[in-house]
């Protein structure tokens, strides 16, 4: 009967054993709010690359709460944080700098990745320069990216460019201007139907940060200051160039979106694409493209590239948690992933690591996009960076209507600024 009761005690304590090693192995649950929720292939390709965290730590389990665009990630964000609920993942691709990153940052909320990256070498060596020379603050860090933002330049057609004479990239903005009346005329002669260039709302914001950092006074040190307190008067000259540059495009070209021009630039029917370096996965392989940067004063060429607002993980209280997130945010910025995400997404991986010349064969188009960014002989920060996020909104809202001469400068100024 003793050997009996023993036996039965140590089958108990081998179930009550079982069952506690059994509820130690149930997964992690993290959840991850983004913007690549469309069903656009690299939308698509993307979540597949954060599902695959799953597979490299099978004790996590990564929950996505999809969005169609970074600015739905955001609203979403800030309607959690007004009722007190801490996001433990969030990728802001570029947006909520100043609203949902200043407040999780200001409150708290966020969780400081500094530690984590000091205390492991592979890490650190993953984090790209650009994201530490812009959003370590104080000694803190509080968001990671994973791509770089190369941009500042537009797309041309070699083909066009030389049928109208066109020998090389213009230098100077006079040479833009010089470009766009070839190209004009070769097209009327030739009744070919092709525009120089179309402006869009997204590709606007861009082509304004390049003429106010060759305005002088107020618009450039602005730029250079990274702040865009500027007046109506300070825009006015480069609104006014923007006017001319509009009259190269579609009369309706008000209504075009960047995928509408790609759409044209792929097609012949516009020589140059205002875009950046992502934007190679959009053109087609049978045309004959390049990239090239603005132009500028003294034909010294401008670029801009930075690291914009990535991933933030949420100071949620729960360790285990939080250190899944850290989990997920080195699997994302690891040399494979940074990889897939260049070669499956035509984004430019943060990860310092990784070489592009490596893959100058295998994607051509964006490898010479890149060179050309690099090189460029002024470098300054993206849009994003620079303008708030309400500023870029509005901004694009309003534009349209500066370029058609329905909104003269000092109101343009008054709406991006409300």
């Amino acid at each position: 009967m003793r050997k009996k009761i023993i036996l039965l005690l140590l089958l108990i304590t081998c179930f009550l054993l079982g069952g506690c090693e059994k509820e130690e192995e149930e997964p992690i649950e993290i959840t991850l709010i983004h913007g690549w929720g469309t069903t656009e292939a690299d939308h698509v390709r993307m979540r597949r690359i954060y599902k695959d965290f799953e597979k490299d730590y099978p004790n996590i389990k990564l929950n996505l709460v999809s969005m169609i665009s970074p600015e739905e990630v955001v609203n979403k964000v800030e309607d959690m944080l007004s009722v007190g609920k801490v996001p433990d993942l969030v990728c802001t691709s570029g947006y909520g700098k100043d609203n949902i990153y200043q407040f999780m940052r200001e409150k708290e909320k966020a969780v400081d990745l500094l530690p984590s990256i000091e205390a492991d070498s592979k890490f650190a060596a993953s984090i790209a320069p650009e994201v530490m020379s812009y959003w370590k603050q104080d000694g803190h860090l509080y968001t990671v990216s994973d791509v770089l933002m190369l941009a500042g330049g537009y797309w041309y057609n070699e083909e066009i460019f030389q049928q109208a004479g066109v020998e090389q990239p213009p230098k100077t903005w006079e040479e833009f201007f010089d470009t766009c009346e070839r190209i004009k005329e070769w097209s009327e002669a030739n009744k070919k139907a092709v525009l120089p260039i179309q402006i869009t709302q997204e590709s606007s914001v861009y082509l304004v940060e390049a003429l106010l950092a060759d305005a002088g006074g107020n618009g450039e040190r602005a730029v250079e200051a990274r702040d865009m307190d500027l007046t109506g008067e300070d825009y006015r000259p480069v609104l006014e160039t923007m006017k001319q540059l509009y009259q190269y495009g579609s009369e309706t070209g008000k209504y075009y979106g960047y995928r509408d021009v790609v759409s044209m630039f792929n097609s012949g029917r516009v020589a140059m694409y205002i875009n950046g370096v992502w934007a190679s996965a959009l053109i087609h392989s049978n045309i004959p493209v390049k990239y090239a940067v603005f132009p500028g004063k003294d034909g010294r060429t401008l670029s801009c590239s930075s690291a914009a607002i990535g991933y933030i993980a949420g100071n949620t209280g729960d360790e285990k948690r939080m250190d899944a997130s850290i989990q997920f945010l080195k699997y994302m910025l690891s040399e494979e992933v940074q990889k897939r995400i260049l070669l499956e997404t035509g984004q430019m991986p943060s990860n310092p690591t990784i070489q592009l010349e490596d893959y100058r064969e295998s994607i051509p188009l964006m490898y010479q996009a890149a060179e050309a960014v690099r090189h460029a002989d002024r470098i300054i920060e993206i849009p994003n960076n620079l303008w708030t996020n309400r500023q870029i909104e509005n901004f694009q809202s309003y534009i349209m209507d500066v370029m058609s001469g329905e909104m003269d400068a000092e109101m343009f100024v008054k709406e991006i600024n409300r």
